[in-house]
């Protein structure tokens, strides 16, 4: 049984109705899970409490018995029985809890919380290989779909995986323009999609595709004319408002043909080309601080060999200077390119070159951009340096909480003062109070959990923590050591010895400050006289 689709999304889904926020369905599922999983932490934690109490009387009958082991392993066994503790008592819950934890994190990773993509590989061959067609039913990756009215359905591409040569159609047809194109369309393979359901249809991946990074560097792989753009916005608040788009074109040539012609070399080597301006034809206003400013990009329109890459910027057109305002982004995009592959709103996808290539059905979360308290939104990821940012401070507070949290359910969970525990053991134990809650909290910052997966582990652990602490207030049934009167009497022997080494340690400290004393009373008198 899938506990995902099958327990965990519906109780979501029941929640978020009755609540009216995916905020509070979230609180509450961890709540419902946590009284599931009671029984199952209270005997893991009564487990350690007793092990740790047992951990004297074990330490004696391990010295007893240190040359015979296996003597040693057999009273170690009527001890445990004696005493009905498991010494894998604390082990077999935590298992148990695994599959809860792994279908936690599918609940909480894909939608309603993330959007989530349902990829299909198309491999487009030369047309001369026909008999390699081949196009599975349906995709093997599927997703479950939610929405607040708890409609709910797994869902699936038509068709899957496909093999066709280039110029054919899905029906294995010709085409007049020697493109290969499918229609793809989503299903329900469970439960039933609401009638105006919609994914978002991309190419994740194309050979043939120009490209173009944050910075600029764009690499052009094929012949052809294409189009890059510039979106310029601006910051307001934690906003970014578009200002301006500003186009320029690159004519992307074949190996072995050379342009002729402009005015300014861009590049060095192999990778210089040519511009026919310096800047863009075509250039933008905007508004900063409350002036105006010309816009535009270098180099402009551009010749380059196929295969190479170049690097483009957006300067101010009237000084042909970089150094534009910190208020204003920069976002680039590729807006036209005759070697790309393409699909529509409606899963219709063209593929003009020989290829590998990736078409996604992106489901959209819908409550990804849900506030909550101050929580931005629940689909919200951030990690590393982006943690400081002011924005993202919701997501750093609730990694903190996370790490305080498990700091305090440990302590909680310490029985055996440190006097009473073997010195190794004492201290492994305090390294790993330690270490164990910081390893997790750095680790968080680096591993891309949306912010409901967050509010899910800080609950846990403040419901975890007091049910620890529950169960460690309350007496604990004696427990029986008399299993060999010569343990018993090595533990007290022990115990004795300890006591009696504290109080002759006392009584050389009484000593030693009454000579203390002594010695002072003499000094005075001599000084009197």
């Amino acid at each position: 049984m899938d506990i995902t689709y099958n327990i965990l999304l519906p109780l979501l889904e029941m929640f978020a109705k009755w609540l009216n926020s995916y905020g509070w369905a979230i609180i509450a599922l961890t709540v419902a899970i946590r009284v599931v999983l009671w029984p199952l932490v209270t005997s893991q934690t009564k487990s350690m409490q007793k092990m740790s109490q047992l951990q004297p009387m074990m330490k004696a009958m391990q010295k007893r018995y240190k040359d015979k082991p296996e003597m040693l392993q057999k009273k170690m066994m009527e001890f445990y029985k004696t005493n009905k503790v498991n010494p894998f008592g604390s082990c077999l819950p935590m298992l148990i809890q695994l599959p809860i934890l792994f279908a936690l994190y599918a609940t909480f990773s894909g939608p309603p919380f993330q959007a989530k993509p349902i990829p299909v590989k198309v491999d487009i061959i030369d047309a001369s290989q026909k008999e390699k067609y081949k196009s599975d039913q349906t995709s093997q990756a599927n997703s479950p779909y939610v929405a607040l009215n708890a409609t709910q359905a797994k869902i699936v591409v038509h068709p899957g995986e496909t093999v066709l040569p280039l110029g054919k159609t899905k029906d294995n047809t010709d085409t007049i323009d020697g493109k290969s194109s499918i229609n793809f369309w989503v299903t329900a393979c469970e439960g039933q999609l609401p009638s105006d359901f919609k994914v978002n249809w991309r190419i994740s991946s194309d050979p043939n595709r120009a490209s173009i990074n944050p910075e600029g560097q764009a690499s052009f792989p094929k012949p052809g004319k294409i189009v890059l753009e510039a979106i310029v916005s601006k910051e307001e608040g934690d906003k970014q408002i578009e200002q301006a788009v500003i186009p320029v074109t690159v004519d992307v040539l074949k190996d072995g043909v050379k342009q002729d012609g402009g005015n300014w070399s861009f590049g060095q080597g192999e990778d210089a080309f040519l511009t026919k301006t310096r800047l863009s034809l075509q250039s933008a206003q905007v508004s900063v601080d409350g002036k105006q400013m010309k816009l535009a990009i270098a180099p402009g329109e551009s010749s380059i060999q196929a295969g190479k890459t170049a690097r483009f910027v957006v300067v101010s057109a009237d000084n042909e200077t970089t150094n534009l305002p910190a208020s204003l982004k920069v976002n680039w995009r590729i807006a036209s390119d005759p070697n790309a592959a393409s699909i529509d709103e409606n899963g219709h996808a063209v593929f003009p070159e020989k290829g590998q290539f990736m078409i996604e059905a992106v489901v959209p979360g819908i409550a990804e951009k849900e506030p909550f308290y101050f929580i931005g939104s629940l689909g919200k990821v951030a990690t590393g340096a982006k943690l400081l940012d002011p924005r993202n401070l919701d997501i750093l507070s609730m990694i903190v909480l996370m790490g305080l949290t498990m700091v305090i359910s440990q302590k909680l969970m310490v029985t055996t003062p440190a006097a009473d525990m073997d010195p190794e053991q004492a201290a492994i134990q305090k390294q790993t109070q330690t270490m164990m809650p910081i390893t997790f909290t750095i680790m968080f910052c680096f591993f891309p959990l949306p912010a409901g997966v967050l509010l899910y582990f800080v609950v846990s652990n403040v419901i975890q923590s007091l049910q620890t602490w529950f169960i460690m207030r309350t007496p604990q049934p004696a427990l029986i050591s008399g299993l060999d009167d010569n343990i018993d009497h090595d533990i007290d022997a022990s115990s004795n010895q300890e006591k009696k080494t504290s109080d002759n340690d006392d009584d050389e400290n009484k000593e030693d400050a009454q000579a203390v004393k002594v010695t002072g009373n003499k000094k005075k008198s001599r000084k009197k006289k």
